[in-house]
């Protein structure tokens, strides 16, 4: 989905948006430290094609003749205004049946303005308990979803991650003539 705002959105943002629709390179997006996710690392190294988008939309659209499947996928989400125990539900619920256990890694984006109460976990400490003993690589901090200086990737091309270096690699979403 393109949505641009330019509070949250600068050069950064525009070349990747760019190069990712316009041309025929590979799309290699690093884990940011500042991101809320970046703590959520599981090591390891997994490639399929990249799945997801918001996890409130992926979660409702479980069930549905149109919901992905997500078999061997690598599993990107991100969302925005959504408590942890939300999150919560929400990953319990792809857990509950069977998203979780198909893929080959989960690739976590953004996730902004996600406030619980206080004494209560925070959105990296959900994502850690829900995410951690699935087998695969989890790579948490990627500045795509909807916070400031998004990056573009193209959903549907295959995909690497490499959870231990910190990087998701995405083929291109387009092709030469």
């Amino acid at each position: 989905m393109v949505n641009w705002s330019d509070d949250r959105t600068g050069p950064e943002s525009a070349e990747a948006l760019r190069k990712a629709v316009m041309t025929t390179a590979p799309v290699t997006i690093v884990r940011d430290p500042a991101e809320t996710a970046a703590s959520v690392v599981v090591p390891g190294r997994a490639s399929g094609p990249l799945l997801g988008g918001c996890l409130t939309l992926i979660s409702t659209s479980l069930g549905a003749a149109d919901s992905p499947r997500f078999n061997d996928a690598i599993l990107f989400f991100e969302d925005v205004d959504e408590a942890p125990y939300s999150i919560d539900m929400m990953l319990t619920k792809l857990r509950r049946v069977g998203v979780l256990s198909r893929v080959a890694g989960v690739v976590i984006g953004q996730i902004t303005n996600s406030v619980g109460e206080p004494g209560e976990w925070d959105a990296a400490a959900v994502l850690k308990d829900r995410l951690s003993d699935l087998g695969v690589p989890v790579l948490g901090g990627l500045r795509l979803g909807h916070g400031n200086g998004q990056l573009t990737v193209p959903l549907g091309a295959r995909a690497t991650i490499d959870a231990s270096a910190g990087t998701l690699t995405v083929e291109p979403g387009v092709r030469s003539r």
